[in-house]
């Protein structure tokens, strides 16, 4: 016989950068396109979560129990590295020869300039 009313506990968790949300110390992965959003976990009865974003469900997995502490669907993170190569900038972060177009030239001197004001008692 089921329950009369709803007996599901409900739980708002954000994804981790690394496509999982926790649960009592214990990690479930989520696909990678939600990483850093908020999603609702559903606990059921039955041991399992449901993750859901909105209206949708988007991983499911059993509870998990004893020593394990982690449990990833593969298929979360199909993609994952296509989608990170097509995320390459021009410049990588680096500093280079276009982005000092702007710099004013700086004047050049011998050395034997700089022996002389050592000499001098201008110090």
């Amino acid at each position: 016989m089921k329950p009369l009313f709803p007996t599901s506990q409900w739980e708002m968790r954000e994804v981790s950068r690394d496509c999982f949300v926790s649960y009592k110390g214990k990690k479930y992965s989520v696909p990678f396109r939600y990483a850093g959003q908020k999603v609702k976990m559903k606990i059921t009865l039955e041991q399992e979560i449901e993750i859901f974003n909105e209206q949708e469900c988007i991983a499911k997995h059993p509870v998990l129990s004893g020593k394990a502490k982690v449990i990833a669907d593969k298929g979360h993170f199909e993609g994952l590295h296509k989608e990170k190569g097509q995320k390459k900038t021009k410049h990588k972060g680096l500093a280079t020869h276009d982005s000092f177009s702007s710099v004013p030239e700086v004047e050049k001197r011998p050395l034997a300039s700089y022996a002389a004001f050592e000499e001098s008692d201008l110090i």
